[in-house]
């Protein structure tokens, strides 16, 4: 499990999916939860049937996540990059 978050705002969250949307996952990681949010832009690793979406992430997965901290709420992270550890080692 890792945060590491850089003074402007860049960050890699690791750690274990607790629960799945179409375009957002919640991540059990070393300082609590975090949300992790796409967009067309994000590129998602391994690409799933619909591409663009966290569809085949599954809660216990192990992803790695990319990207912005989003200001307007805690720790929230705009991803430019999920990674599904668990499928594609």
């Amino acid at each position: 499990m890792v945060v590491q978050v850089a003074a402007d705002g860049s960050a890699l969250v690791r750690g274990t999916v607790a629960a799945v949307g179409t375009n957002s996952a919640t991540i059990n990681t070393w300082g609590g939860v975090w949300v992790i949010q796409i967009s067309g832009a994000s590129t998602v690793i391994p690409p799933y049937a619909t591409s663009g979406t966290l569809a085949g992430l599954r809660v216990g997965d192990f992803v790695g996540a990319e990207g912005y901290v989003e200001q307007s709420a805690p720790n929230l992270l705009d991803a430019s990059i999920v990674r599904d550890w668990t499928t594609s080692p």
